[in-house]
C-alpha cells in the first residue's frame, strides 16, 4: 500500500540516508502523521535517528521523539 510504508517515499528515504551519512542533526516535522502513518515505521526510524544522535521534533504535537520512544 502506498500510504503506509516508506518504499515509495523517495524524499523521506533520501532524508534518512542523509541522516545516516551525518548530514542532518535535527529533523523538524509538522506533525507525526507527516513523518509516518505507520506506527511501526515511526518507531523504527525515530529509534534509529535517536541512536545516531539526531533529534526529531514534531511541531504540532510539541513533542520531541525521545519522549515518544523513551526506554
Amino acid at each position: 500500500m502506498f500510504g503506509t510504508g516508506t518504499k515509495h517515499r523517495s524524499d523521506f528515504n533520501r532524508m534518512i540516508q542523509d541522516a545516516r551519512e551525518g548530514k542532518i542533526d535535527l529533523i523538524l516535522v509538522k506533525s507525526i502523521s507527516r513523518f509516518s502513518r505507520n506506527t511501526l515505521d515511526l518507531l523504527k526510524y525515530v529509534r534509529e535517528m535517536r541512536s545516531l544522535g539526531i533529534a526529531v521534533l514534531f511541531e504540532k504535537e510539541n513533542q520531541y521523539a525521545r519522549a515518544i520512544v523513551e526506554d
